[in-house]
């Protein structure tokens, strides 16, 4: 089995009332949190609900850059027939 590794740019808006993922583009996400930007408690959170979001655990997303930032680069290992994301066949 071979994997694939999706790299996406996401928004975040911490203290929000639910969450909720949101697709703006093919390569962009809104993703809003619960929690407070601080304490990485919202970097956290933000890879539950992408791991809930995409079917895969939560070790295979990775906070490439934006740790301290709301806009931020994720790499996900995603599997083929896993998950709810298809690739595109260019």
């Amino acid at each position: 089995m071979f994997k694939i590794e999706k790299t996406l740019e996401v928004i975040i808006k911490p203290r929000s009332r639910e969450q909720s993922v949101k697709k703006i583009s093919e390569s962009l996400l809104e993703v809003r949190l619960k929690s407070a930007p601080e304490k990485g408690k919202a970097n956290k959170e933000l890879k539950e609900v992408l791991s809930y979001f995409f079917g895969v655990y939560k070790d295979k997303i990775e906070i490439v850059k934006g740790l301290k930032s709301r806009r931020k680069i994720v790499k996900i290992e995603l599997y083929p027939g896993k998950g709810k994301v298809e690739e595109s066949k260019d």
